[in-house]
C-alpha cells in the first residue's frame, strides 16, 4: 500500500522474487514523494519537486539503480574560482570558511555529548529498546541545546538553527536535540555528517520511480499489478487475514489479503479507519499517532544565465549555495551539471516559513536582487513549488524527530502481528530517514522478510 519509492521497491524486489504482489496507491501517479518536473524551462533542464540529492554511501538506492540501467550523475567538481557556501546573517555576509571556524564550540560540546550518550567509545546506535545515555538529550529542544554552548557566537548559533530548521524541515523548538547531536560528526567539524550529496539520478529521480513501475509490471505479466486511484481508507483483521477497504475515486473496494506491506507516512496511516485496532505493539501505536514530517518547500527558480558564477558588487563568484537568517533560508543550484544556458536555483524552506509558503509572488527573486541586482535581472519568469505538508497523500516531507520522539525510534520499520503487516518508507529506516534510499533500503527489507531471507517476527 503506496506507491512512492519505498512501495515501488518492495513490489519490484518481491515481483523479482516470483511472490505475486498488487500495489496500491492513492494519487493519480506513482512516485509519492519523488516527483521530477521535466521540461521546466526552456532550456529543457528539469527540476525536482522532491527528493534530488544521493550520497555516496547510498548503497540500496545505487544497488537498484544499477539493476535497472537507471544511471547516477555524480555531480562535477566545483570550480576553484567558486565560493562554496554563503552565510547572510542581519546582512552581513560570511564565508564558509568563516562559518566552520565559528562551529568549533558546537563541535566539543557535541563530543561531549557523544561520550554522555554512548560512553567512551561514543556508540551512537540508539533506539526505542536501547536509548543509552540519549533519553535527557531527546526530551531537549533542539533550541535548548543550542543555547546551551554559552561560547557559540550569535549568528553561528542563528545560522545552525536556520539550517537545521530546512535540513529537518520544522522550526528548532519543535525538534529533538539528538537531531543534530545525532547527525553531526565533530571530529570532521561537519555539520550535516557525512552527507555529501554529491550525486543525482540522472535524469531526475522519477527515471527510477518509471523504471520501477515498469518492472513490476513485466513481473506481473499484468498492468493491474499497480493501482493508482486507490486511497486505503480502512484496514481490518479476518482471521489470519486483512481486508483493506480503498476509495477509488469515489468507488468502495475492498480487498482481502494474506499479507500486506504499509510504505504510507504515519501522519496519513494513522487517520486509516482500523488502525487503532489492530493488535499492534504499543510503541508502534504511539509512533503512528506522533509520528512528524517536517514542512518542507521547495521552489525553483528559473534565470537566463547562471550569473551567480561571475562575481557581482555584493557578492563573490558562488555555486548557489546561500544560507540566510531570513524567511528565504537558503538556495542552491538545481542546473549544475544540466546542459543548456539557464541557471535553476532551488529555494529550500522547511518550518512556519514552509508551512505557509503558497507560491504566491516572488518575494526570493526580490531577496536575491537585494544582494545582486543582476540576478533579478535574469529572472525568466518561471517558477514552480511544491508544498509537501499540503500534500494530502503525505501531509509533510520527511521524517523530523520532535522531543521525546526518540522514545520510539527504530520501531518505525518492525513487522507486526507475525510477520503479516509489514512497514516501510523512509520513516522506517533507522540510517537512512529522510533520504530516498531510507525508502528504498526499507523496501528491501520488507522484501527480505517476506521471502523468508529476514526474520518475521512482530516486535
Amino acid at each position: 500500500v503506496g506507491g512512492g519509492l519505498a512501495g515501488l521497491t518492495a513490489a519490484y524486489e518481491l515481483g523479482k522474487r516470483g511472490v505475486p504482489v498488487t500495489l496500491y496507491e492513492g494519487s493519480s501517479r506513482i512516485g509519492g514523494r519523488v516527483y521530477t518536473l521535466e521540461r521546466f524551462n526552456r532550456a529543457g533542464q528539469f527540476v525536482e519537486l522532491g527528493g534530488e540529492l544521493v550520497d555516496s554511501d547510498h548503497d540500496a538506492l545505487k544497488g537498484v539503480c544499477k539493476e535497472l540501467g537507471v544511471a547516477l550523475q555524480v555531480f562535477p567538481k566545483t570550480g576553484s574560482w567558486l565560493s562554496e557556501g554563503l552565510y547572510m546573517h542581519q546582512g552581513r555576509l560570511y564565508s564558509g570558511a568563516e562559518f566552520r571556524r565559528g562551529l568549533a564550540p558546537l563541535m566539543a560540546a557535541v563530543r561531549r555529548t557523544h561520550l554522555e550518550i554512548g560512553g567512551p567509545t561514543r556508540r551512537l546506535d540508539i533506539s526505542w529498546s536501547q536509548p543509552r545515555g540519549s533519553a535527557r538529550f531527546d526530551r531537549m529542544s533542539l533550541t535548548e541545546y543550542l543555547q546551551s554552548i554559552r561560547d557559540l557566537e550569535p549568528w553561528v548559533r542563528d545560522m545552525v538553527r536556520a539550517g537545521y530548521v530546512g535540513e529537518m524541515g520544522d522550526e528548532t523548538d519543535r525538534q529533538s536535540a539528538l537531531n543534530l547531536i545525532l547527525l553531526v560528526n565533530p571530529d570532521k567539524a561537519n555539520l550535516y555528517g557525512d552527507s555529501d550529496e554529491g550525486a543525482r539520478i540522472a535524469g531526475g529521480g522519477s527515471t527510477l520511480t518509471r523504471a520501477l513501475h515498469q518492472a513490476i509490471v513485466k513481473h506481473a505479466g499484468s498492468a493491474g499489478a499497480v493501482r493508482t486511484s486507490h486511497m486505503l481508507t480502512a484496514i481490518r483483521e479476518r482471521g489470519q487475514s486483512f481486508e483493506l477497504v480503498f476509495d477509488q475515486n469515489g468507488r468502495t473496494v475492498i480487498v482481502p489479503a494474506s499479507r500486506v506491506v504499509i510504505t504510507l507516512p504515519f501522519t496519513t496511516l494513522r487517520q486509516v479507519e482500523g488502525i487503532k485496532a489492530l493488535p499492534l505493539h504499543p510503541v508502534k501505536q504511539r509512533a503512528i499517532a506522533e509520528y512528524h514530517l517536517g514542512t518542507n518547500t521547495k521552489s525553483m527558480i528559473d534565470f537566463g544565465s547562471r550569473i551567480w558564477r561571475t562575481p557581482g558588487e555584493k557578492l563573490p563568484a558562488f555555486t548557489g549555495g546561500l544560507s540566510t537568517d531570513t524567511v528565504h533560508q537558503s538556495f542552491w543550484e538545481t542546473s549544475r551539471g544540466q546542459d543548456g544556458p539557464n541557471g535553476i536555483l532551488t529555494n529550500y524552506l522547511g518550518g512556519d516559513a514552509g508551512r505557509v509558503f503558497d507560491g504566491k509572488g516572488y518575494a526570493a527573486v526580490d531577496y536575491l536582487g537585494s544582494l545582486d541586482p543582476r540576478i533579478k535581472a535574469e529572472f525568466t519568469g518561471m517558477q514552480r513549488f511544491m508544498n509537501w505538508s499540503r500534500n494530502r497523500f503525505a501531509l509533510g516531507s520527511y521524517s523530523c524527530q520532535m522531543p521525546g520522539h526518540y522514545g520510539f525510534f527504530g520501531m518505525e520499520g518492525q513487522p507486526e502481528m507475525g510477520g503479516r503487516l509489514l512497514f516501510a518508507g523512509e520513516h522506517a529506516s533507522m540510517d537512512y530517514s529522510g533520504f530516498m534510499n531510507g525508502a528504498v533500503e526499507s523496501g528491501l527489507r520488507v522484501a527480505d522478510t517476506i521471502t523468508g531471507r529476514r526474520t518475521a517476527q512482530a516486535a
